[in-house]
């Protein structure tokens, strides 16, 4: 009988068997070995299932486990370790391609909601990006979104006839931070109209100086520490906050937090030959090192920290000074 044209019937269906030495050069000689002991338990098996079959010899039983069982369980078993490799791969090129894409559709809107003291949502509150002509409304259930969003340190305000203007600052692009809920809430009824319209005019103006301020963070000349990061780090003084952040010695004493500019852990000195201290601010008012001790963190709404000698608007900065620490208080 031709080798290369085996054959026998096995349940009324033809089957062609190749020889060994082609099947050999079909395969890899890695999945050879993987697969042998596959074949081995097949030849072993095959013979037993049917030893007791009236039609083993009718069909060909004997001439097929013995010519061409092994090759044909080899080449099956490689066939399948072949499919389920190209298939893993395949899986393994999309996976990456799926997680940026979803980063990219996390960073592609910066969403949420406004709602009164009660939690109650507001609609047609007006919502923008200080600093930038970004604007919205919300919608009937309070929600407002913003496509695109520019990166980096921004400040989102939300404002409406009546309401204190509520102030958050934001680091657009930041996994957890693109989601925020904005909370208005009436000004006194005590307040005249006159009053509340000044403000809430110093309210909206305060914004648009921490917005032009932080342009300096989005260059890298300092940082800024959100509401969000304090809630989570809960700390006890402004101490804990701006410890660890480049360019900054903390010494807290008795009576006072002292933080320095350092390069390269050397102190740098000022004008008058001593270590340049930062000055620190709270809404835009300087304030001593001892005052700022007293100050309880959890009311800060953010802090804006400059290691080096920058020119901030609206900030009186001392010539003996090098940098600054802005507080933002939550105002009520």
């Amino acid at each position: 009988m031709d080798s290369k044209k085996t054959h026998s019937m096995l349940l009324g269906r033809e089957i062609l068997y190749l020889p060994r030495r082609r099947v050999a050069r079909a395969l890899l000689i890695g999945w050879w070995h993987q697969v042998g002991s596959v074949a081995s338990f097949v030849n072993m098996a095959v013979p037993i299932k049917l030893r007791y079959s009236s039609q083993r010899h009718r069909f060909g039983y004997g001439r097929f486990l013995n010519a061409g069982a092994g090759a044909w369980c080899r080449a099956l078993v490689a066939a399948l370790i072949l499919g389920a490799s190209i298939g893993e791969a395949g899986r393994a090129q999309e996976r990456p391609r799926t997680s940026a894409d979803s980063a990219r559709r996390e960073t592609d809107a910066l969403v949420g909601t406004v709602v009164d003291a009660i939690g109650k949502p507001m609609a047609q509150v007006e919502v923008y990006i200080a600093g930038t002509d970004r604007t919205t409304r919300t919608d009937a259930l309070g929600q407002w979104r913003f496509t695109n969003p520019p990166p980096g340190p921004r400040v989102v305000v939300a404002r409406r006839t009546g309401y204190v203007p509520f102030v958050r600052e934001v680091v657009v692009g930041s996994q957890g931070n693109d989601t925020l809920s904005l909370l208005l809430r009436r000004f006194p009824t005590t307040l005249s109209t006159m009053e509340i319209n000044a403000r809430a005019s110093n309210a909206q103006a305060d914004a648009a100086l921490v917005a032009e301020r932080i342009t300096q963070i989005r260059v890298g000349a300092g940082r800024l520490v959100t509401r969000d990061e304090i809630l989570r780090m809960r700390p006890q003084s402004i101490a804990e906050i701006v410890f660890g952040i480049p360019g900054l010695a903390v010494t807290r004493g008795q009576t006072d937090i002292v933080v320095t500019s350092t390069r390269a852990g050397v102190g740098v000195m000022n004008v008058q030959g001593q270590q340049c201290q930062l000055q620190f601010f709270l809404d835009n008012t300087p304030i001593d090192n001892e005052a700022v001790r007293n100050l309880d963190p959890m009311t800060f709404r953010s802090v804006e920290v400059y290691p080096q000698t920058v020119v901030l608007t609206g900030l009186p900065i001392r010539p003996d000074k090098c940098g600054a620490i802005v507080i933002n208080s939550v105002r009520r």
